[in-house]
């Protein structure tokens, strides 16, 4: 709406301005006929009457009509100019007041006119996208509402059906997030499977706050051995919601503890993820204070010392030590700092 104000008031300037140096040269073409005919008349009128003879054979009597009538010729000189003078004076004042009264109406109108103008251009042109959109909608939706009804042919065609949806409204939100979801779970070979990771960290570069989409592309990361991507994805959804930390589903999956090393720096992400949110809560005397375990602290023990967990012996060993799950052991030196800056 601004650049289309903009715009029109630029052009309603340039169309009055063409119509000013219109308006002047008509006013220029009228002093000059006036001129034309003053000079032209003037002269014929009281040259007739300068160079006749003397009455009654006065000679003095000539010398003293031809100064009258020379000064009567430049009287009429001077008044013929003041009167253009004054007759353009009035013209051009009457075409200022019309400019300042009647730009603010022009630019309306002109306004009005490019609106009507752009809006009838693109009026079938967003018809048809919100055909589609709508159309992309319903494909989505019938799977959720016929499926009770219909669980073989929802099954096949489901994948088929994000497929349409991408090719009608691939800026429909989701969509790349469906597409990813099918591509990874029907995957036959390790080529289709990365290509789903693809599709869903483009989904996560243009919607960075979606939290399931954070969640598959981690439990990905953890089936197919990547426990470093697994963490980096962790630690960009932590980014975005820090009590994440606190879920315990996500954090329990058995591929997490492969690598204890890998599970340390998790962990230490989680700690920080927590300490963000005491800070938020006014709160962070208490995440100060290692003698009293966190929230988080509570969790990682619960499930670092959960005997039923399916490792070996070694492994559930390392894991179980509490230098990998105790805040006072991961964040040493920020928790020392905030003990000395509380000193």
């Amino acid at each position: 709406m601004i650049k289309v104000v903009g715009a029109t008031q630029k052009k309603v300037r340039q169309r009055l301005r063409a119509k000013a140096s219109r308006f002047t040269l008509v006013i220029v073409l009228i002093y000059v006929v006036f001129l034309t005919v003053a000079l032209v008349w003037g002269p014929g009128t009281f040259g007739d009457a300068v160079h006749a003879e003397p009455q009654g054979g006065d000679p003095g009597g000539a010398g003293k009509d031809d100064m009258e009538l020379r000064y009567e010729y430049m009287n009429y000189l001077m008044t013929t100019l003041a009167l253009i003078g004054t007759i353009g004076g009035i013209g051009f004042t009457v075409y200022g007041y019309y400019q300042a009264m009647k730009l603010p109406e022009l630019i309306e109108k002109e306004v009005e006119e490019q609106l009507e103008e752009q809006l009838e251009e693109h009026k079938e042109e967003m018809d048809e996208q919100i055909k589609e959109y709508m159309q992309s909608l319903e494909i989505l939706l019938e799977n959720a509402l016929i499926d009770p009804y219909h669980e073989r042919v929802v099954k096949v065609t489901r994948k088929q059906d994000v497929l349409d949806v991408l090719e009608r409204y691939g800026e429909l939100w989701g969509v790349h997030y469906y597409n990813a979801i099918f591509q990874y779970y029907e995957a036959e070979t390790d080529e289709e499977k990365w290509e789903a990771f693809k599709i869903m960290k483009q989904h996560l570069r243009e919607h960075p706050g979606h939290v399931r989409a954070h969640v598959f592309l981690i439990c990905w990361y953890l089936t197919e051995g990547a426990l470093k991507e697994a963490h980096l994805t962790l630690v960009d959804l932590l980014d975005h919601d820090p009590y994440i930390c606190y879920e315990e589903q996500l954090l329990s999956l058995i591929e997490w503890y492969g690598d204890p090393d890998s599970v340390r720096d998790r962990n230490r992400s989680l700690f920080r993820a927590e300490k963000r949110i005491y800070e938020m809560e006014k709160r962070l005397h208490e995440f100060r204070n290692p003698d009293v375990p966190t929230k988080l602290e509570a969790l990682l023990e619960r499930m670092h010392t959960n005997p039923d967990l399916e490792l070996d012996q070694e492994l559930l060993e390392r894991i179980q030590d509490p230098a990998i799950w105790m805040r006072r052991h991961l964040l040493p030196e920020e928790m020392e700092l905030d003990e000395t800056r509380t000193a």
